[in-house]
């Protein structure tokens, strides 16, 4: 079975030993703190133009892990870049595609090929890891699954149309968040709708809810003006992983179930 929490602690470990003075990560420091947590396998640091991943080397998979948008100047360029890129498959939004392209580029380099493939992300470093699967599957490379931690709309319906069936994937969304969904839909961005964990506004995780379910959980939850409050704050992993630990028995039910 498929260990969401341990997947969600590697995702919010790429954000650790970033100074936002020297707009870098302390790489050595990134590297210790995923290894006092694991305790296994080594670890190889990708980043480049304000982007990071992480490729975690265990004895039976590897991790591949996107680190989300951590700077005011890096969020803009990649959620308010509006433009689409045309490939093969659709549109995809071009800051988005373009970022994962950079990122997989270079972590192949640490990529044998003799092991399957977990790919995880938060934010924008969902949409990442998403596109990256992608990538990795036309190089022929096996991706176990990609779990998405609140990915945003980022591509059109011939995109994810032609892409769904690529790999296995897992998103994760929360019920408060505005930021990964409201100005991609504005413009028509999708999102895969295969496994959809979501966390109404009680805190309970519910299994690929309908979009009337969805549209009545939102509204009932903004017209509580405090929840207008603490939006960049909800949005944010360690909003994420703790909900991931208050609904451990949800996610344990949906998997003795094999729904997931």
């Amino acid at each position: 079975m498929i260990d969401f929490l341990h997947e969600a602690q590697l995702t919010r470990l790429a954000y650790k030993g970033y100074d936002p003075r020297k707009k870098e990560t302390n790489k050595q420091k990134l590297e210790k703190r995923v290894l006092d947590y694991t305790k296994r396998g080594t670890v190889a640091i990708v980043e480049l133009n304000g982007l990071l991943c992480y490729i975690l080397k265990c004895a039976d998979k590897d991790y591949i892990v996107f680190r989300g948008t951590n700077s005011l100047q890096n969020w803009i360029e990649n959620n308010f870049n509006l433009s689409k890129i045309e490939v093969t498959e659709g549109k995809v939004q071009q800051g988005m595609y373009n970022g994962a392209v950079t990122l997989t580029d270079q972590l192949v380099k640490y990529i044998d090929g003799s092991k399957p493939l977990v790919l995880a992300g938060h934010s924008l470093g969902a949409d990442m890891a998403l596109i990256s699967a992608k990538l990795l599957c036309n190089a022929g490379l096996d991706i176990e699954h990609v779990t998405a931690f609140e990915p945003a709309n980022f591509a059109n319906k011939k995109y994810i149309k032609n892409t769904n069936d690529l790999f296995k994937k897992y998103i994760f969304k929360n019920n408060i968040d505005l930021v990964t969904t409201s100005m991609m839909q504005l413009i028509k961005f999708y999102q895969y709708q295969e496994t959809i964990l979501y966390f109404n506004r009680a805190n309970e995780l519910l299994l690929n809810p309908t979009k009337l379910e969805v549209g009545i959980d939102k509204t009932m939850t903004y017209i509580n003006p405090k929840n207008l409050i603490g939006l960049v704050e909800d949005h944010s992993m360690t909003y994420m992983l703790n909900r991931i630990i208050d609904n451990e028995k949800y996610i344990a039910e949906f998997q003795k179930k094999g729904l997931i």
